[in-house]
Order: C-alpha cells, then structure tokens, then sequence
C-alpha cells in the first residue's frame, strides 16, 4: 500500500471513519462495505487510479469489523 497513491480527500476521509467514525461519502461507503462492483463504478478518475491502495488501507489500517459490510459499517458509525 501506498498512501500517497491515495488522493488527499480520500485518505483525509478514510482517517475521520477510522478515528472519529464519520460517515464517509458514497464511493467510500461503497469500498468499505465490500461492495466492490459499486464502488468502481462510483470512482471518479482519481480514486479509480489509487483503487488498489484504498482498499489496502482498509485492510491493512481499519481495525477489524469496521468494514466488510453494510451492517459492519453501520454499526461503526454508531460507536462515535
């Protein structure tokens, strides 16, 4: 994973998830939940470049049961 492969907003999005459990935008919400189909085609050109190092860093960054669903996103976003 690279992180500076990662656009700005994206990964300034991705850490307010992780350490404040904001809710993210849709593309976002997308990855996080797994649902990989919908989030490629919700990337813009940027997050479609760094598409690989985005979900790499929510497997490798995100504590476990953060992602891989809807539901699992859901219920963190209620742990703010």
């Amino acid at each position: 994973m690279n992180r500076e492969k990662i656009p700005p907003m994206t990964l300034e999005s991705l850490e307010a998830y992780r350490y404040h459990h904001r809710p993210t935008g849709g593309f976002l919400r997308a990855v996080l939940a797994n649902d990989l189909l919908l989030a490629t085609q919700m990337a813009d050109c940027h997050n479609r470049a760094a598409f690989f190092d985005i979900c790499a860093y929510v497997w490798m960054e995100l504590p476990t049961g953060s992602y891989g669903s809807y539901e699992a996103v859901e219920e963190w976003l209620k742990g703010a």
